[in-house]
């Protein structure tokens, strides 16, 4: 606890989302004497905590940048053909009542994110996709565990890569998470090898997958539909829907 402005206890540190009036609530209710919004306003901003744009993108390590770095100097130099045959997958969650880009924290010079920040109810997607064709979207209902995205790698991976990629010549592409590096995952790949490789990928660079752009046209879709979804199945169903009525060759929505 330290003195605040005008000798009030300054006995908390608000957490990132939390407004004005809901920190001068807070305070309210726990002290005989009352302070107003502006006093709270004026502490907070002596305090170094100003209002700042939401960071919407992964915490980066000195590490990170320097992983990142290197795999963007391997990658520089490869042809449009190259690209093309590498498949593009990724999990992502999506959010009942949806919080767009425009939400302010409050937070100290220095501070980047809260980690733990999640939103309410949500549904999670596992997809692939590819220059050619669309892959397969599928709903994770329960959390994705190393069995669970073993039976997804088994079920759905390996079938899209052979069928599309018929030389054997296909790269998939996948994030770091525990799931996806665990050991029975990679003896999983080290069996179908001679169907696909594994393409390396550098930590926490989700905006190097171009996935996330056909995750924001499912955004914008469920956003401007005429029936919000009103509970998670309906907000499954529309995000599959959306997701098989984007174009068989998704490289000119992206």
């Amino acid at each position: 606890m330290r003195e605040g402005n005008k000798g009030y206890p300054i006995w908390f540190k608000p957490p990132g989302r939390s407004m004005v009036a809901q920190v001068t609530e807070n305070f309210n209710g726990g002290y005989r004497r009352n302070v107003s919004q502006s006093t709270v306003h004026h502490t907070l901003l002596c305090m170094g905590l100003r209002s700042r744009r939401a960071v919407r993108v992964p915490m980066m390590t000195p590490v990170h940048r320097c992983k990142r770095l290197q795999w963007a100097r391997e990658h520089r130099n490869w042809t449009l053909e190259q690209w093309k045959k590498v498949a593009w997958s990724d999990e992502s969650r999506f959010l009942l009542d949806h919080v767009d880009g425009r939400v302010r924290v409050c937070r100290l010079p220095g501070e980047v994110m809260a980690r733990g920040c999640t939103g309410g109810g949500s549904v999670m997607l596992w997809a692939m996709f590819c220059w050619e064709t669309l892959g397969p979207a599928i709903h994770v209902d329960v959390n994705l565990t190393r069995v669970t995205y073993l039976n997804i790698v088994a079920d759905q991976v390996h079938p899209f890569m052979a069928k599309v990629f018929l030389e054997g010549s296909g790269l998939f592409q996948q994030d770091n998470v525990p799931c996806h590096t665990a050991h029975i995952v990679w003896e999983c790949f080290e069996e179908h090898d001679e169907v696909f490789m594994v393409l390396p990928w550098p930590p926490n660079s989700p905006d190097l997958n171009p996935i996330e752009h056909l995750w924001d046209v499912l955004v914008r879709q469920v956003q401007s539909t005429a029936a919000p979804p009103l509970n998670l199945q309906d907000l499954k169903d529309l995000l599959l829907m959306f997701w098989y009525q984007t174009p068989q060759d998704p490289s000119g929505v992206l």
